[in-house]
């Protein structure tokens, strides 16, 4: 991780020991998608803006066990606070009156996107969050340090054929709220269209 990047992640009032990973790409290969929040150019995600880096980290604590001396998590998950960074000229001024307001945001979407044998811009592993609350906001420059608080998350990462087409998806979400996880399904394999029969040509004969 760029270390500018890192001390803005480190002025957003979070607790997060988190490890750095890097994460300095080119190409706008990760997008944040907030309704009539966010906004691009890029085909087929017209409602997401460019994310230049972005963090979140989950953990349990741990307790000493007697069985082959392994140090078992115990306790609840804790799921610490959503940092993005993104040009500001893609976030308009209303996700500062949602934060101004405390106002809940009903879903923030993080998307890797890609090309797999097509023109058309694919996601390839998505994660949402959902009953979100802005914890903290920061403006250096032209870039803008969100920070999120949230109720679930989701992640899905899909099997992508050779060709670029979708055949399954797997998933995986915890809440919590409820304290409940779920574990997703693949999806079923879409039924081959089928051929239309040739209409039989009627002999005329004459009389």
């Amino acid at each position: 991780m760029n270390a500018p990047y890192k001390q803005l992640f480190d002025k957003l009032s979070v607790a997060n020991d988190a490890s750095n990973v890097p994460s300095g790409v080119n190409d706008p290969n990760w997008l944040m998608g907030i309704s009539k929040l966010t906004k691009s150019k890029i085909e087929g995600f017209k409602n997401y803006c460019q994310i230049i880096d972005h963090e979140f980290a989950m953990n349990r604590g741990v307790e000493s066990s007697i069985v082959k001396d392994v140090m078992k998590p115990n306790g609840g998950l804790i799921g610490y606070d959503l940092k993005v960074i993104v040009p500001s000229s893609s976030v308009n001024a209303d996700a500062h009156l949602y934060f101004y307001q405390n106002h809940p945001i009903k879903t923030v979407s993080i998307v890797r996107i890609g090309r797999i044998n097509t023109d058309t811009p694919q996601t390839l592993e998505s994660y949402t969050f959902t009953q979100c609350y802005i914890t903290s906001m920061i403006t250096k420059g032209d870039v803008l340090a969100i920070s999120f608080r949230y109720s679930a998350v989701e992640r899905k990462t899909p099997e992508i054929k050779k060709n670029g087409s979708a055949r399954g998806m797997h998933a995986a979400q915890h809440n919590f709220m409820t304290i409940k996880s779920d574990q997703g399904t693949p999806v079923k394999k879409a039924a081959p269209p089928k051929k239309k029969k040739k209409a039989k040509k009627k002999n005329s004969k004459k009389k």
